[in-house]
């Protein structure tokens, strides 16, 4: 119950992201992933996943608390959906070219069907059949907390 208390507030708090972004100052991504990482490897080892961090120097205007918020969503759902002796890596950097930071989040799980991939940014939303517990909420905040910031999410399958 308190996860889910937590993730309805977060989802409260980035829907009014919008507003809040009026103060917003700028923020450096690594240390916002540094700050997560330690959590991470503790379920990774557990699991045996093999666990990858990528970062780069990468800075944006924005909110702190709903940025990580955000990194540790994509996270959490990959260490939670990928298999034992997995892999999930995270992927920070910035796209000078494009004017844009890239966040990436890539694991060896099962991966979602195109056909429900939009479904799964809706609140609440668990597709048929799932095992592993979870209120459908984290893909639904991750998705707010990126729009509010000016973004764009997508789910893609890997080529591997």
């Amino acid at each position: 119950m308190t996860r889910l208390a937590n993730q309805l507030r977060a989802l409260a708090r980035a829907e009014s992201g919008g507003r809040m972004l009026a103060d917003a100052s700028p923020i450096e991504l690594a240390p916002l992933i540094d700050d997560l990482v330690e959590g991470w490897l503790r379920i990774a080892d557990r699991r045996a996943i093999d666990l990858g961090i990528h970062r780069e120097a990468a800075s944006m205007i924005g909110d702190p608390t709903l940025l990580q918020e955000l990194i540790s969503n994509l996270m959490d759902n990959a260490l939670k959906y990928v298999p034992d002796g997995g892999s999930v890596t995270l992927r920070c950097a910035s796209n000078a070219a494009a004017d844009q930071i890239e966040i990436d989040v890539s694991d060896s799980g099962p991966g979602i069907p195109e056909s429900v991939r939009e479904q799964v940014f809706e609140r609440f939303y668990r597709s048929a059949g799932t095992q592993v517990s979870g209120s459908g909420l984290g893909l639904s905040i991750a998705r707010e907390i990126v729009r509010c910031h000016h973004g764009d999410i997508h789910i893609i399958n890997a080529p591997q």
